[in-house]
């Protein structure tokens, strides 16, 4: 009987531990996926909304740099978090350089949560 407790308690730690473990890699992943730039260019257009969904704890699902519009790098994409960080990251996107604009976007809860909001549009960043 003794062995087996020693046993569980055992199970019981190393999954916990590499629980800890796997929340530790994904944000290393996410820290390493906000500093690297899309294969295909984007430049800026992709730095910013990584930059700014990083500082706010956002998480991409999806970025396309589609071209230019007017001079200005015309990115497709989607980030979803807390309400609170999604109003504050875009806040910083607008407001910081490179100017980012959002022509077309909405936001809507995330199936399943009361607490997250998906936000997709489409960013207009201006050349530094």
């Amino acid at each position: 009987m003794k062995r087996f407790i020693l046993l569980a308690l055992f199970v019981l730690a190393s999954s916990w531990w590499g629980a800890a473990m796997l929340r530790r890699l994904a944000v290393a992943r996410a820290g390493m996926a906000a500093a690297r730039p899309i294969a295909g260019g984007g430049g800026d257009a992709t730095a910013a909304l990584r930059a700014a969904a990083g500082a706010h704890g956002l998480v991409i699902s999806r970025m396309q740099v589609t071209g230019r519009s007017g001079g200005l790098a015309r990115t497709e994409f989607a980030m979803a978090g807390a309400e609170p960080a999604l109003r504050a990251a875009i806040t910083d996107l607008e407001g910081g350089r490179p100017a980012v604009r959002f022509p077309s976007w909405r936001m809507q809860a995330v199936a399943g949560s009361a607490s997250r909001l998906r936000f997709e549009g489409v960013a207009l960043v201006a050349p530094r």
